[in-house]
Formats: C-alpha cells, structure tokens, sequence
C-alpha cells in the first residue's frame, strides 16, 4: 500500500520551519499530519522518557512522540485540544484518522475503487475527485446551510471516532473512543468549574503567534473573555464581532461593552445580505 500525505500548515506554536508537516517520527516509521491544536503538549512533553524540548517545538511532534511512546490510547485519553490527524504507519502500513471528541475539526474521506482520499476540508474532497454538485443539493445547502455528504459517497467521521484503513480491507475499522458524560458536573462545584475553566484557558493562551478572541454578546465568549485577560492580560491583542444589520441578530452592542470593560482593542466586521449574494455570485 501507498500513502500520500501533504498539509498547509497554520502555524500557532513554533513559527519555524521545523514545526512544518507531514512530520516524521524519530524512529523513522511513522507520519503525522495534524489540523488542530493541543493544548497540554507541555504536560504530555513532560511524560516522555525521551526528554522533549516542549519549550522550542511544535506540539504536534511532541503528540506524535507521545503517541509512539504510549500508544494512541493513551494520548487520546489525556490530550486536551481540538483535532483531526492522520497516523501512517510504515512498516505495517496502516492508516488512522483520528477526530476529536467535540468535533471542533472536520475530517471527511472519499472512498474511490482504486484508492482513499482523505482531508479536513471538504472542498478538498469535492475537487480532488471531481464531485458534481447537483442543483438539488446546492439548493437545500442554500436553505439549510448543510451539505448532505451521503448524496456525494463522501464519508464523515463523527466526533470521538478513529477509523482504521488496513491494507487487508477495503472499508475501514471504526472505533468509538470517548462517551460523554453528561452526569460528570452534575455535583460539581462554582470554584471546581472555575479552576477547570482558568486552566484550560491558559491551555489555549500558549502561542507563538499573536491571539484574538471571537467575542459576541453570548456568555460563553464573555466568560472566555475575562478569564483570557486575568491570567494572561498580554496575550490578548484584539477582540473581534461579526456584526449585523438585522437587529434581531446583532450583537455587537453587548460585545462593544465587553471588550471596553476588560480595556481590549475592538473591531467589528459587517456582514449584510449583500456579502452573502456576492459570495454566490
């Protein structure tokens, strides 16, 4: 079996080159390609026998190192982050497409008679293969702003999922790697919440490139909000609103205030029907 791997990367920890993908294992066997962040690679860097540099490299090579050392099960377990990743395994020359269990990153992959494509696009997986779009599927994209992927024999895996192509199979093993647990916080505390949120948070700050944050009138991006600007006032260097003209949608007001209570840089990015026709167009 033959495997093709190319990535465009969007670097976020690690500007350099070195950081740059598909990225070979030290041991030489296996390739990581990785669309998404982890948050906790110092943490998982630390548990390496084999002493990272978790300061100066990418967090996707001390993921890979981790999986190599511990096993995907292991990661999968402690990582904290947003992923879609594809494993290449050389010598037995199996591949895993593996998607985290929020779903935050898609990962779609196309089965054709003489090979697989895969991608966390999935334009990608419409071009590469030449998939027409049937005026019927644009129409209901239209209404209900999804695709029906099903119609174009394009197969998207589910959060929590790993599927596994085997050189011996045609159709890939399928494994459900994390359940959630709606009764975890049922009996959770304010100040256990908190602590979890403070530190998760200060998982997202770490980059080396410059942050924003995506603030609307919402709780949620709020909350993220003051919390990003109490354990790391510094790293903040904007926060951005989609606004609407439509007052029913608009939340920019809300979010103004905000971002002028917590002394961060405002920008707000209109958004009117006219955009939308001449995106179509």
């Amino acid at each position: 079996s033959k495997c093709l791997l190319i990535h465009s990367r969007l670097s976020i920890v690690d500007l350099s080159s070195a950081g740059n993908q598909p990225i070979l294992s030290r041991c030489g066997n296996y390739i990581f390609v990785i669309n998404g962040e982890i948050y906790n690679y110092k943490e998982l860097g630390s548990l390496c026998a084999n002493k990272l540099d978790i300061d100066n490299i990418s967090d996707s090579i001390i993921a890979l190192e981790f999986i190599i050392e511990f096993g995907l099960t292991k990661f999968l377990e402690l990582a904290q982050g947003m992923w879609a990743f594809a494993l290449y395994n050389k010598a037995e020359s199996t591949l895993q497409l593996v998607r985290d269990i929020s779903g935050q990153k898609p990962l779609f992959y196309y089965p054709a008679l003489d090979y697989t494509f895969f991608a966390s696009t999935l334009t990608s997986c419409i071009k590469f293969n030449d998939i027409k779009l049937s005026d019927k599927i644009i129409y209901n994209f239209v209404q209900s702003g999804s695709l029906s992927i099903d119609e174009l024999g394009i197969v998207s895996i589910n959060p929590g999922e790993i599927h596994e192509f085997l050189p011996t199979q045609t159709m890939p093993s399928v494994k459900k790697y994390f359940e959630l647990n709606v009764n975890r916080f049922k009996s959770a505390d304010l100040e256990e919440i908190e602590c979890l949120l403070e530190k998760h948070v200060s998982w997202t700050l770490r980059s080396d490139a410059p942050i924003g944050l995506f603030l609307s009138g919402g709780v949620d991006s709020r909350l993220v909000a003051a919390i990003a600007k109490r354990v790391d006032s510094k790293k903040i260097v904007a926060a951005y609103t989609v606004a609407f003209d439509v007052k029913d949608f608009n939340e920019s007001n809300e979010a103004k205030k905000v971002a002028q209570k917590l002394d961060l840089f405002y920008e707000e990015v209109l958004i009117t029907p006219l955009h939308v026709k001449n995106f179509f167009e």
